[in-house]
């Protein structure tokens, strides 16, 4: 079984192919969860950083802002999950059962790689994936109903003035796919670039692999010992 082009082989493929393709679609899916996500991750990371800060007289406080790569972790667990959206797939470093498993080793890079960019995606991406998404969507839904504002009001589209619905249907016919056309690839470029940071940056390395092969071999073993043990 063949594997589907990737977002950037569909980007620079065939136009009328692109834009058919589920991939504006799903771009502007991974675009819109990144916000909410994004903005989850900004509420927990404030959240954890006042309880934190004022609870540090009664030492609780250390525990709580030691935490933060914990946090990472479980968001990095969702960034994995919806890099399906881009049909992207990366293993996760531990199962994703147990994303603590980080928090007890605070000096693994992939857990600071976690770490990062969840506060990437908390303090900058979710904010530029919410105005481009609004400036794209809006742009394109005005320009497709422009006759029926222009019935009511004069609408503005950059340095065009549209007072009637005469004036505004053939802006409507002309921009309307164009405008299509232009987001589908921004959205996507957009989307296609931020999903390969998330999967350069959660990806493990080869030797964090090899760690995890090796303490599950050790775990296996050390399984059936008290299995023969006991038995025994």
């Amino acid at each position: 079984m063949s594997r589907p082009p990737s977002v950037w082989s569909a980007l620079s493929g065939n136009p009328l192919a692109f834009v058919t393709s589920p991939w504006p679609w799903r771009s502007l899916t991974y675009l819109i969860t990144s916000v909410f996500v994004g903005l989850l991750a900004l509420i927990a990371f404030l959240i954890t950083i006042a309880v934190g800060t004022v609870t540090i007289p009664l030492v609780i406080g250390l525990f709580i802002l030691g935490a933060a790569p914990a946090l990472g972790a479980r968001i990095a667990v969702v960034e994995r999950r919806r890099l399906g959206l881009m049909a992207e797939r990366i293993p996760a470093p531990f199962p994703e059962a147990e994303p603590q498993r980080w928090w007890r080793r605070p000096t693994d890079p992939g857990s600071w790689r976690a770490l990062g960019y969840a506060v990437l995606l908390a303090l900058v991406l979710w904010l530029v994936d919410a105005v481009v998404v609004m400036v794209v969507v809006t742009t394109v839904v005005v320009s497709a109903i422009s006759p029926i504002l222009a019935h009511y009001d004069t609408v503005g589209m950059l340095w065009w003035q549209l007072d009637t619905v005469r004036e505004a249907l053939p802006f409507a016919i002309i921009a309307t796919p164009v405008g299509f056309v232009l987001g589908a690839y921004i959205l996507t470029t957009l989307a296609a670039s931020q999903s390969s940071l998330a999967r350069i940056l959660l990806s493990p390395r080869e030797e964090e692999l090899e760690a995890r092969v090796t303490e599950l071999r050790q775990s296996r073993l050390e399984l059936v010992d008290a299995f023969e043990t006991e038995r025994k």
